[in-house]
């Protein structure tokens, strides 16, 4: 059953302007299932909190802060990330940069935002989980976190951070579908459907519904789902903006914060962007990405057992001639011991002759 993700603002005021982008890594071959959430923050309005409700167990999940530094200690990552090339790029603190685009925009990035912890007066993201049966996970990032002498009064603030996804939070997202008559057609294929929704009240237990305000504040939302390219691109919810190839070196960096020598991304990786940008007079109130891929899984145990079954098939035919043979031995033998099988005379007459020799 499909979950949906929410986003809200505690007690907004004014009117300000959201922004968000969701990276879904999902690479079975390297056992990547990552979900990477960045904020964009106008300096319109106030609020007490930025909320998230994610439709995954807090047992399930591990909330990665170190993202947003990695990012801005390689210039390649900024530009890729933001589509334009980094001007100035300047460290204010350890945690915060001001990232100036060649286009002219200024950008104020919080690059690791911790999680709460007891012993830590300067707080972090409260990440709670959720008792109901729908179990899930809230990330609570007060404003105060996000709070600093900005470059102008009009320059946005942006933070980015990492969900890790073990297999069960995965099914909440993507759902693995093998046709009942698979073993006729293709053994080896299998169907898998991506359907991400954010703010759907129908898929959101009734706690978080009531969160959620009329107007979301949110004025773009950009879902990018990264997959192999052996993964057949098969239909979706709508066309998408742009389909492009991941350069893997650069995205090595990315996807792997700790340990990346150790790590392989594959080959190839095909990137899917879809958006929904809001008209001046509305917000977006939800949206949702639907996409659906067919891949061939073969595993090295599948290569084995069909090893192993070629190798019975071949046993299996020598012993079954071999039956035969023996069966039909008498026969062949009694044909052969024949006088007339080995009178040469015999053998010379036409088939027409012997039978008129045999009446």
């Amino acid at each position: 059953m499909a979950r949906s993700l929410a986003f809200w603002l505690d007690k907004p005021s004014g009117k300000p302007k959201i922004e968000l982008h969701f990276n879904y890594w999902s690479l079975d071959s390297s056992q990547v299932e990552y979900l990477d959430i960045g904020v964009k923050l106008s300096t319109e309005g106030t609020y007490k909190s930025i909320n998230f409700y994610l439709p995954f167990d807090k047992d399930e999940i591990k909330y990665e802060a170190g993202l947003g530094k990695k990012i801005c200690e390689h210039g390649e990552l900024l530009s890729a990330i933001f589509n334009s090339a980094v001007k100035k790029n300047e460290p204010i603190n350890p945690t915060i940069h001001d990232i100036t685009f060649s286009k002219g925009e200024t950008l104020r990035f919080f690059t690791q935002i911790l999680q709460e912890e007891k012993d830590n007066s300067l707080g972090g993201v409260k990440i709670e989980g959720e008792g109901d049966e729908k179990k899930g996970t809230t990330l609570c990032f007060p404003a105060e976190l996000l709070k600093s002498q900005a470059v102008s009064s009009s320059t946005p603030s942006y933070f980015r951070f990492r969900i890790e996804l073990n297999q069960e939070g995965k099914n909440s997202i993507s759902h693995l579908y093998k046709p009942k008559d698979s073993w006729i057609t293709n053994h080896f294929e299998k169907i898998e459907m991506v359907d991400f929704r954010v703010n759907e009240t129908r898929n959101l237990p009734e706690k978080i519904q009531s969160k959620l305000q009329p107007d979301s504040y949110i004025s773009a939302v950009h879902f990018f789902l990264i997959r192999e390219a052996d993964s057949e691109f098969k239909m979706s919810h709508d066309d998408f903006h742009r389909c492009r190839i991941l350069e893997k070196d650069l995205w090595d960096n990315y996807l792997y914060l700790n340990n990346a020598a150790e790590k392989k991304t594959p080959d190839q990786m095909l990137i899917y962007h879809w958006k929904d940008i809001s008209k001046e007079a509305s917000n977006i109130d939800h949206f949702s990405a639907f996409a659906k891929f067919t891949r061939r899984y073969v595993r090295k145990r599948d290569i084995l057992w069909a090893i192993v079954f070629i190798i019975l098939l071949g046993a299996c035919g020598s012993l079954l001639s071999t039956w035969l043979w023996e069966i039909s031995g008498n026969d062949v033998e009694c044909i052969e011991d024949c006088p007339e099988f080995n009178d040469p005379d015999q053998k010379k007459l036409p088939p027409d002759a012997k039978r008129k020799q045999d009446k």
